[in-house]
């Protein structure tokens, strides 16, 4: 096969890097490293953390790119996502990126992988993909035992899978837990701490399961999948979902994020009237230009007119995409008395420590 053109890869994972090197090699492309001169290359495909290892956000490298290498596409790769909003796509356009493409596993190679391969190719100038090549190579991978490695997607195409089998839609459930007379939604508290507009995790399977008629087996692997999907949250974000007495969120109906737009509010959230942006102390130590995630959710909310966890749900997309981060990098977007920056006041600081 001739080769049509090289594609910068920038991935944080050697495994993922090898495995897209492979796919990209059975449809004639050669695939470079991001060091190497990017003159040369019809697109630049990069993990999110790989880009914040260089010190970029997306939005970042897509200006660079603009700047430096005009005509380069660029594909963002988020390995945790199965998906992305309408909301976080118009962002991603909005900012200079071509596509955003989640995390795919050869478990499930014709239903990710190959629309992955096809946009990749696209957003590159392409021919359309050869799937008989990528079939070949996959299935070679899976007879060498390569592939397909444990990941979230994996796991999400896995109860995907069962669902199909029993006739369970989980979108649809997802959208009627959320209606009137649906999963009750309600502060709750835990050893003297309140968690604002939450549920209950084994009530959110009991509900389904009476509502109905499901197994709880298949209830619980349906509210499984919604949480791995991110269409629903742990109220702290360091638990799984599980048949127990843990407090979840709802990340918001399609109708609710819909209409959104996610570009506007990321710089809204920076502008007068926007967040309050300060230096902040937590246990001795002062963490300048932060705002309190609470106060995020709280603003979003009356911005957007969304319920706490969809209003949520945006502040971790956009941590996830760059737009924020937690100011030690430790935790997720959590709607509590936690401390994140935007990601222009990080370049402020990466510039100027002292005076930002």
């Amino acid at each position: 096969m001739s080769l049509h053109a090289n594609i910068a890869l920038a991935f944080s994972d050697p495994g993922d890097e090898s495995l897209w090197r492979g796919i990209l090699d059975s449809q004639g492309v050669v695939a470079v490293r991001a060091e190497a001169d990017l003159a040369g290359c019809a697109a630049l495909v990069a993990d999110v953390a790989a880009l914040a290892q260089r010190g970029m956000s997306p939005p970042d490298a897509a200006r660079w790119m603009h700047e430096s290498h005009p005509g380069v596409s660029l594909l963002v790769r988020v390995p945790g996502r199965a998906g992305f909003t309408v909301a976080e796509r118009e962002w991603a356009r909005a900012c200079g990126i071509d596509s955003l493409l989640p995390g795919g596993t050869v478990a499930a190679w014709d239903e990710s992988i190959k629309p992955m391969t096809e946009r990749i190719l696209a957003s590159a100038g392409l021919p359309r993909i050869d799937v008989r090549a990528l079939e070949r190579h996959v299935r070679e991978l899976v007879r060498r035992g390569v592939e397909p490695r444990p990941s979230s997607s994996k796991d999400i195409y896995a109860d995907a899978y069962v669902l199909r089998t029993q006739d369970i839609d989980p979108l649809a459930l997802h959208e009627a837990m959320q209606q009137p007379g649906g999963v009750p939604v309600e502060d709750r508290a835990f050893r003297g701490k309140t968690y604002p507009r939450c549920f209950v995790a084994s009530e959110a399977i009991g509900w389904i399961e009476r509502r109905y008629g499901i197994r709880r087996a298949m209830a619980e692997t349906a509210c499984r999948f919604l949480w791995r999907t991110g269409r629903i949250h742990h109220v702290l974000r360091d638990a799984s979902f599980a048949d127990d007495y843990l407090f979840f969120r709802f990340a918001g109906s399609r109708e609710q994020l819909a209409r959104v737009d996610l570009a506007r509010l990321e710089r809204a959230l920076g502008e007068a009237g926007g967040l309050a942006i300060a230096d902040r102390t937590w246990h001795g130590r002062t963490f300048p230009r932060c705002f309190v995630g609470l106060e995020a959710v709280e603003w979003i909310m009356r911005r957007e007119r969304l319920p706490f966890g969809a209003a949520e749900a945006l502040g971790q997309g956009l941590l996830e995409l760059g737009g924020l981060r937690h100011v030690t990098g430790e935790h997720d977007f959590i709607g509590d008395n936690y401390f994140y920056r935007l990601a222009a006041d990080e370049r402020a600081l990466a510039r100027d420590p002292v005076g930002a």
